[in-house]
């Protein structure tokens, strides 16, 4: 149920946020709640995905495409996710969702997603979607950026095998400052 409330709260709390560009980052309010927990007592590792979908969810509403997109019979479909973890999220904690469009091909988009409690990275998604319209027809990200009225320039597109590259070397890049801050302790 949490999680239906969850994406009621952000299609409701979207309206009166102001439109930006899909290209702009989101950045989209969560709770940990214990409904989200495993048997350790911290966010289970599948509710990172869940949580994922509804910032995509609020990406594609603060960027004014629900109605839109339900106008055309358009719908979105992950094709591919990576997910890395670096901390955990505990009971109650507040933390949020930036999702950002990195890129786009003919054919898919890719999504980078970030974890952060009070500034800090807690995990880092990977997301390779694309979207189709009724009867399973393909709809190119040039047709939906076009319904966006996107005039904007695109970003250069990004395969998801490099973004997922970029997102393990930043991965990596934080856990050797950390381990530098803490020899340096």
């Amino acid at each position: 149920m949490t999680l239906y409330l969850r994406l009621a709260l952000i299609l409701l709390f979207s309206r009166f946020k102001p439109l930006r560009s899909p290209f702009e980052p989101t950045l989209t309010k969560f709770r940990v709640w214990p409904s989200d927990l495993d048997f350790l007592g911290h966010m289970t590792n599948s509710r990172y995905f869940t949580v994922m979908d509804a910032g995509r969810t609020d990406m594609i509403a603060r960027a004014g495409l629900l109605g839109k997109l339900r106008t055309n019979g358009w719908y979105p479909v992950v094709v591919e996710e990576s997910m890395q973890f670096r901390r955990s999220l505990n009971p109650f904690e507040r933390f949020e969702l930036k999702t950002q469009i990195t890129g786009y091909d003919e054919r898919h988009m890719v999504i980078r997603q970030t974890f952060l409690r009070d500034d800090e990275v807690v995990a880092l998604g990977v997301v390779r979607a694309r979207f189709l319209g009724p009867k399973g027809r393909r709809v190119t990200p040039q047709e939906v950026m076009a319904l966006a009225d996107v005039d904007e320039e695109v970003p250069p597109a990004v395969s998801f095998a490099e973004e997922e590259q970029l997102s393990y070397q930043y991965h990596r890049q934080l856990i050797e400052e950390e381990a530098a801050h803490l020899v340096a302790s």
